[in-house]
């Protein structure tokens, strides 16, 4: 057990704990692991997915709608793309002497889109699923050389390298992502996005034309640093109950909000220093509420 100057309250010897926690003081007597702070941050450090390198490209092709000729007041359509389904002829191939770069070849996508149909007051009438093939064999009808052509292969710059199915590294993995419960993650390595647009309807036939613009990307997380202008402010959804009470008085007050501060591990406020048993420290996160109090609105404790 030792006592600083500073603080001038019991500091108990650092146990397992990182080179942060158990750097000096800076003459504060808070201990953060015991009482957190409570304020905005004006620097934190951030976690976010960069884009090192990026292509895209435009395709087109013809797309059948099954079950459109089931809503003869059908007048128009909007489309989205759900899934991608990479099929033969699809890889990722690492450049000899080049090892920042990739070779990515795309061929046969099995696309899905969800295609809403709306009557000519703009009303859904309804939903239909549908798949088509981009980048198909020259041999299928949809085929295009100016359009929709059999493979597109290009380079793309990954210096850190690229994801593994199940961390297989003969399996390359391609990440698609998408509208669906199992594709709407990012992944370390290459991920593709697609969007669509309809082009031209032909309600007779149930065939819409569908242009599809992909982009590939190669993604990594790093840590940067950033600073903090103010708290995001969320919109509230106003309940009233038909009483008048606490609950009432809670529904209609303000929404309830995080306020433990992040720690600011370096400059300006160096807060990395705050991690210590200090036994006479309170923090304005400490509340308390009195059982005779009608508002129950929790008051901060103070020093003194």
């Amino acid at each position: 057990m030792s006592k600083t100057k500073r603080c001038r309250c019991v500091v108990r010897s650092a146990r397992n704990a990182s080179s942060l926690a158990t750097a000096g003081g800076n003459g504060s007597c808070v201990d953060v692991c015991a009482s957190p702070i409570c304020a905005d941050p004006s620097t934190l450090t951030l976690m976010a997915p960069v884009i090192y390198d990026q292509l895209g490209l435009n395709l087109c092709s013809p797309v059948t709608l099954p079950g459109l000729d089931d809503f003869p007041n059908a007048a128009s359509a909007s489309v989205q793309v759900i899934d991608v389904f990479f099929g033969e002829g699809t890889e990722i191939t690492p450049l000899t002497g080049r090892p920042n770069c990739y070779e990515v070849s795309l061929a046969n996508l099995n696309v899905t889109f969800a295609v809403r149909i709306f009557d000519c007051a703009g009303r859904l009438l309804t939903t239909l699923t549908t798949e088509a093939t981009y980048l198909p064999p020259d041999t299928a009808d949809n085929y295009d050389e100016e359009t929709n052509p059999d493979m597109v292969q290009f380079d793309i710059f990954a210096p850190y390298g690229i994801s593994y199915i199940d961390g297989a590294v003969s399996q390359p993995l391609l990440n698609y992502i998408g509208f669906s419960s199992t594709n709407a993650g990012l992944l370390q390595g290459i991920n593709v996005t697609a969007f669509a647009k309809l082009l031209s309807l032909d309600l007779e036939d149930s065939v819409a034309t569908v242009g599809l613009t992909l982009y590939v990307a190669s993604l990594y997380y790093s840590q940067y640093q950033f600073g903090d202008i103010s708290r995001a402010e969320i919109p509230k959804i106003s309940l009233i109950p038909e009483d008048d009470s606490l609950c009432q008085d809670f529904v209609e007050g303000d929404l309830l909000n995080l306020a433990i501060k992040p720690l600011e591990l370096g400059a300006p406020h160096y807060e990395e220093y705050l991690k210590k048993d200090c036994s006479t420290c309170k923090s304005c996160c400490d509340t308390v509420v009195s059982a005779d109090d009608d508002s129950a609105a929790a008051q901060p404790v103070t020093d003194g």
